[in-house]
């Protein structure tokens, strides 16, 4: 379980989050995040794996999305490509509850990383 304002990793009976002290809802609001890979040339078959607070939610091929339901809140996102891994933190909140994730992989000289092009508001 994560704090959903500063998004500590908290033992799963926490009340309180024990770095920044918001109390922990047992009953948290919902929303969701959509992850999308833009098509691009570069990298096309691979797929891109997701990983969101450390549990893998989707592989997505290219111009592929995947809707997943979360708590409101601060997200851990890791993407895992055969050269390259990238991390970020995505936050939902009352006001925005539901977001796009628009993902591809930055072309570099020796690996390709998959990043976070763009978020939008749903």
């Amino acid at each position: 379980m994560f704090c959903n304002k500063c998004g500590e990793k908290l033992p799963d009976d926490a009340k309180f989050c024990t770095k920044c002290g918001y109390k922990v809802n047992n009953e948290p609001e919902m929303g969701s995040i959509v992850f999308k890979r833009l098509g691009q040339l570069y990298g096309s078959i691979a797929q891109i794996k997701i990983f969101l607070d450390g549990q893998m939610v989707a592989s997505l091929g290219t111009n592929q999305e995947v809707k997943v339901t979360v708590p409101i809140g601060v997200h851990q996102v890791e993407f895992g490509y055969w050269c390259g891994n990238g991390q970020n933190t995505v936050t939902l909140t009352k006001e925005n509850p539901n977001i796009r994730v628009n993902i591809k992989l930055g072309v570099g000289l020796v690996t390709s990383d998959p990043k976070i092009v763009s978020i939008e508001n749903l």
